[in-house]
């Protein structure tokens, strides 16, 4: 597991980085109006009850989706200037897989689903697969097909109004690395209101090597050997 944070320089303007065409008409920086890897890493609140006194933690009431207007997103990933430590400040320990985090995970997939079918021509639209949702772990959620090529969208969802970081899976990590510019991230916050805010960010891998995020491990995998005889 590993966490993708955004960086700033040290003194400059927490801002959107700048739009550059990643091709099909998406913009990097650009908010995508469209709305985990199957791990469900979710929730970035932990405990998180919404206001409710009597909601258990792995309850989440989620209103019916013909009550939900998804809204398009700006400034739902903090920035944090290089060197001030505060990349993992208050961000969630990606610990927890609970039906909490899989119901919101799901819901955030959901919308950004449903939303591609609006926002791709028809053609595009057809070939849409929610991997995630048939148990599929390819390193992303949701792709589709445009000019030949395939698009892959890892959906983030949170019921709090941004994110500080984000936890990706290896593989995730190794798709958005061998995908580049056809890699999106769709942020999803405020996923349990009837308002949830929607936007994207195109290719992680490039905005790590030019310095614009950086990438560390979180947790490791410890397993027992036998001893060779």
């Amino acid at each position: 597991m590993s966490r993708l944070s955004c960086w700033a320089a040290q003194g400059a303007t927490l801002a959107t980085p700048p739009r550059v065409d990643a091709g099909n008409g998406v913009l990097v920086g650009e908010p995508l109006e469209l709305g985990h890897d199957a791990t469900r890493n979710s929730d970035a609140f932990a405990g998180q009850t919404d206001g409710d006194p009597d909601a258990k933690e792995d309850e989440v009431v989620l209103p019916a989706m013909g009550s939900v207007k998804p809204m398009k997103g700006e400034g739902l990933m903090h920035c944090h200037p290089k060197g001030s430590g505060a990349a993992t400040s208050g961000a969630h320990s990606g610990g927890r897989r609970s039906k909490r985090s899989t119901s919101i995970g799901d819901r955030g997939e959901e919308f950004a689903r449903d939303h591609l079918r609006k926002i791709l021509s028809p053609e595009e639209a057809e070939t849409i697969k929610w991997r995630a949702d048939k148990g599929e772990m390819p390193g992303w959620d949701i792709d589709y097909r445009s000019g030949g090529q395939l698009f892959a969208v890892a959906v983030k969802s949170t019921v709090g109004p941004s994110f500080l970081s984000i936890e990706l899976t290896a593989n995730e990590w190794r798709a958005a690395q061998r995908l580049g510019a056809n890699y999106r991230l769709a942020l999803v916050a405020d996923v349990a209101s009837t308002s949830p805010r929607i936007g994207c960010l195109d290719d992680p891998f490039k905005r790590v090597t030019a310095g614009a995020a950086s990438v560390e491990p979180v947790a490791f995998k410890f397993e027992l050997r036998n001893a060779e005889s």
